[in-house]
């Protein structure tokens, strides 16, 4: 829900620094309503956001003259910094505010132009002599931080981008032991991996703190995170995230092992008596503990029903047959419940790869677990380690490739490089897959002398394919 909602904020300070017409051009109607709701809440409540400063201001200057005088005797000289961040609108305040004694400095990296959702673009760096004829272009073609491995794949990589100034980039830095490719055929290996390198380094002296690991989004951060608490590895995650286990998947998956292992009571069958879908009625369970009995009472008149109930008697006769890492999976291919997820998906336009690392997890989560106890405790001691992370100082950093823009660490571990997270599945377009690609590049430059780029690959999963990012340094 908190995911949902600040896509919906970044969609409408996007179109808030966007043209009119560009907004009045969506087809999505709902949207519209709602950024015109805030819109009035907003007036009504007399408050501005950060995007409406700069697009009053804007409106200011170009409706008063004197005003803009007034500032532009001000500041004679300009000086901006991350150039390649600015969007439409602040470009044209810094027009309107320069115009007079056009003494403008600006510093940016193109490369590095990432934040497209708040409307910033790339295209005011590359277009800029077109605005200013008489520009002198400066390039700092030095590269500081990363060793020359490192600097060189980064290079091949964003060589790949057309709408880019080019440069030929040079490492100050010869040393280091650059770049490592590596592929697993599941998740959990591939965390095993970074978990056991993380260890080996603190062993050579390397402190936690140097060591960061960067993904896409920061739904793909919770699998690893809930790993290295129960391998005891502090992290730190400065950003805001909710437990995994409190995604509907994992609630479904505990109901159900609740249910039935828990004394088989009404508001746990409530949950998922139809997950999947069995046309299971309320007025069915009428006592606080469900009695197959009285089920199948209330629908002895109806067959196709009575077998439905019958599949429940089996389902649990099979969970107390097997662990709960057994029988969670069958639930999944035999109860139905994969079918379900997948039925979700489709109705809901989720993506069911999520759902199914979504899944994955929280069942290899039940690895070794022997009562409902003993998952609530891990669980618990997960989301304790969660919350202290953004106060961790001293732990390895988890984050997005959005947040790690500007930072620097020894060692640097890049996970889930594959088609459908990098580049992410959203982005469509060759404007998109561009971004998609400088954020790549920005991950990879954030390592100084290590960098390990890691990806999926299973035969039985056709869909694990590395990500295209990787084609030209493999």
């Amino acid at each position: 829900m908190e995911e949902k909602i600040e896509e919906l904020l970044q969609k409408i300070s996007y179109y808030k620094n966007r043209t009119k017409k560009e907004l009045e051009n969506t087809k999505d109607r709902i949207f519209i309503s709602i950024f015109q709701e805030y819109n009035r809440l907003m007036h009504e409540k007399h408050k501005l956001d950060f995007d409406d400063m700069g697009l009053l201001c804007l409106e200011l200057f170009q409706r008063d003259e004197s005003v803009l005088k007034k500032y532009q005797e001000k500041y004679k000289y300009i000086m901006i910094d991350e150039f390649q961040d600015i969007n439409e609108i602040q470009f044209r305040v810094i027009y309107l505010l320069m115009k007079k004694y056009r003494n403008l400095f600006v510093v940016g990296d193109d490369d590095q132009a990432i934040y497209s959702f708040r409307g910033a673009s790339p295209k005011f760096m590359l277009e800029f002599a077109q605005f200013y004829p008489d520009t002198k272009k400066v390039l700092l073609e030095t590269n500081f931080r990363c060793s020359a491995p490192i600097v060189e794949k980064s290079l091949q990589v964003i060589n790949e981008n057309t709408l880019r100034i080019k440069k030929e980039i040079k490492a100050f830095h010869s040393l280091g032991q650059g770049v490592a490719i590596r592929s697993f055929e599941s998740p959990f290996q591939e965390y095993e991996y970074i978990a056991e390198t993380i260890e080996q380094l603190k062993a050579q002296q390397l402190p936690y703190k140097d060591i960061c690991c960067i993904f896409r989004t920061n739904s793909h951060i919770l699998p690893l995170a809930e790993f290295l608490a129960r391998k005891k590895i502090p992290f730190s995650m400065k950003e805001k995230s909710s437990s995994i286990f409190r995604h509907f998947i994992a609630k479904d998956i505990y109901h159900y092992l609740k249910f039935f292992y828990g004394g088989k009571k009404r508001e746990d069958f409530l949950i998922i008596m139809n997950k999947p879908l069995r046309y299971l009625s309320r007025n069915a369970c009428s006592r606080e503990i469900i009695l197959w009995q009285d089920l199948l009472e209330y629908y002895q008149h109806r067959g196709y029903m009575k077998e439905v109930v019958e599949e429940l008697i089996s389902l649990e006769k099979w969970f107390f047959q097997l662990d709960f890492f057994g029988a969670v999976y069958y639930l999944r291919k035999a109860g139905g419940y994969e079918t379900y997820l997948k039925e979700q998906a489709k109705a809901q336009n989720l993506e069911w790869r999520e759902l199914e690392d979504i899944l994955e997890f929280i069942h290899h989560s039940l690895k070794n677990i022997s009562s409902l106890e003993q998952w609530e405790e891990r669980i618990e001691e997960y989301e304790e380690r969660l919350k202290r992370s953004k106060e961790e100082k001293n732990g390895v950093s988890l984050m997005t490739m959005h947040a790690c823009k500007g930072l620097e660490y020894p060692v640097v571990f890049l996970p889930d490089c594959n088609e459908g997270k990098v580049p992410h599945n959203k982005a469509a377009t060759k404007e998109e897959i561009e971004e998609e690609r400088r954020m790549f590049y920005v991950a990879m430059t954030r390592a100084k002398e290590r960098l390990e780029i890691l990806y999926l690959k299973n035969e039985k999963k056709e869909y694990l394919q590395k990500s295209r990012f990787l084609n030209s340094i493999t």
